[in-house]
């Protein structure tokens, strides 16, 4: 039987991935935007042999339901992701950095200059999850009423993702 490898990655949410896990006494207050929690998350991903540090985002503020999103971190006061992972390469030196980046509300160009620039600082290490963005929160935040519909997103990512990787 051959060798066999899993790979193993960590979804990365500065506060948890439960909602209301900022509000416990124990939780790091200011830990959404503070690069050295952020360091010791992915130093520790690493010294644990974790394969990919991931972290997912929306281009969307949340404009609905305020009194309950306002007071959670991950969605209305944290990093932009390419930025923070391209802090964190030279804290690290094994561990894949990678990201979410919506193939709708950005440009070709855009993509490929960020996640090239990530690939060259962390020495070969960078991923993109492509996603085309799943709620109208992203929409309405680049001037449109809702998210085109699912078929025509995904059409156009398919030749977004060819453009992006012939740049």
């Amino acid at each position: 039987m051959a060798d066999r490898h899993m790979a193993l990655g960590v979804l990365v949410h500065a506060t948890g991935s439960h909602p209301a896990s900022w509000l416990k006494s124990t939780a790091p207050k200011s830990a959404s935007t503070d690069i050295e929690y952020f360091r010791g998350l992915a130093q520790l991903a690493e010294s644990g042999l974790m394969d990919l540090f991931f972290i997912a985002d929306t281009p969307a503020a949340r404009t609905e339901k305020l009194d309950a999103y306002s007071r959670y971190p991950h969605f209305m006061n944290c990093f932009e992701p390419i930025t923070l992972l391209s802090a964190l390469a030279g804290s690290t030196k094994h561990i894949g950095l990678g990201a979410t980046a919506s193939a709708s509300f950005y440009e070709p160009y855009n993509i490929a200059r960020l996640f090239v620039s990530l690939d060259r600082i962390s020495h070969g290490r960078a991923g993109w999850n492509v996603v085309t963005s799943a709620n109208d929160f992203a929409a309405r935040n680049f001037s449109l009423d809702k998210l085109p519909p699912h078929d025509q997103r995904y059409a156009r990512t398919r030749e977004f993702f060819d453009v992006v990787a012939k740049l």
